[in-house]
Parts: C-alpha cells; structure tokens; sequence
C-alpha cells in the first residue's frame, strides 16, 4: 500500500478513536418527567390527526391540537376526549397554536397568512395579516409571510 493510503486509513482510525473517547464523556440525559399515553386523543369515527403542527393546553387542562386535515383546530379535555372543533373553515394550513394567560387561543396559518386571536369559545377576536396575501402586512409591502415570524413573537 502507498504511503499516502496508510496515512488515510490512521488518521481515520485515529478519528474514530477520539470521537468514542469525546461521546463516552458526555453526561446523561436528563430524564424527562413524560409519560408516553398510547392512543390518548379519543378521535371522532372517521378522524385523523395530519401533519400536527403544535398543541396547546389551556388553565382548564384542555389541549388544543392544531393541525392540517378536515377539522383543523381541535380541543379536547384532559383525558383525551374529543370535545370540538373549532372554526374549521377559517384555516388553510396550520402552523402554530398558542394560548395565552387569558386562555384566548392563538394560531397561525402559513396558508392564509394570517394569526388569529380566538376567544375561549372560539370567537375571532383579532385577525393580523389578510386573508391569502403574503405581500401585504398591515399595508407594508412585503416579500416574507407575515404568519412565520410574528406568531412566535407574539405567542412565546
């Protein structure tokens, strides 16, 4: 073998080495206090989670599952029951759900490009951006879609 093939096939088995001696010292993990809850949500017949975006829980223990099939936006209690929907025909593709100290709930939707403020009940209560119309925030011109950035700002 040529000089050059064993300087290659040492410094590889010297990478090999030094990466095993570096991973070995690592620390473990902290565990995390979750415990996996097989099949959890309680779905309606024919429903199915699609591309779940985010989830949220509210003071009452209800999570919020916001996510990309029929009924996108959806609440159940804190056992896994399905409780509703919630304003289905005004999502396009779900991105992010928050819900605030108020319990009002917070989406946005990179489809539409927009955020929604819902209330507890599901009533719209604030609408930033325009419906389909990434161009446009609040009349600015603008080539980002307005619902990437802002939901994380306003929601975290």
């Amino acid at each position: 073998m040529s000089r050059r093939v064993l300087s290659l096939i040492a410094d590889i088995l010297w990478f090999c080495i030094l990466s095993e001696l570096v991973f070995a010292q690592l620390p473990e993990p902290p565990k995390l206090n979750y415990d996996l809850i097989p099949d959890f949500f309680q779905l309606p017949p024919g429903e199915h989670l699609v591309e779940p975006a985010g989830v949220a829980v509210n003071s009452k223990g209800h999570v919020y599952v916001f996510h990309r099939g029929k009924h996108p936006l959806m609440e159940f209690d804190s056992s896994g029951k399905f409780l509703r929907s919630i304003a289905d025909d005004l999502f396009v593709t779900a991105h992010m759900v928050r819900v605030d100290p108020e319990d009002n709930i917070w989406t946005a939707d990179i489809g539409s490009h927009v955020v929604l403020k819902l209330s507890a009940e599901g009533r719209v209560l604030l609408a930033l951006g325009r419906m389909r119309s990434p161009e446009t925030t609040w009349g600015i011109s603008t080539s980002l879609p307005m619902s990437h950035g802002i939901a994380t700002v306003m929601c975290t």
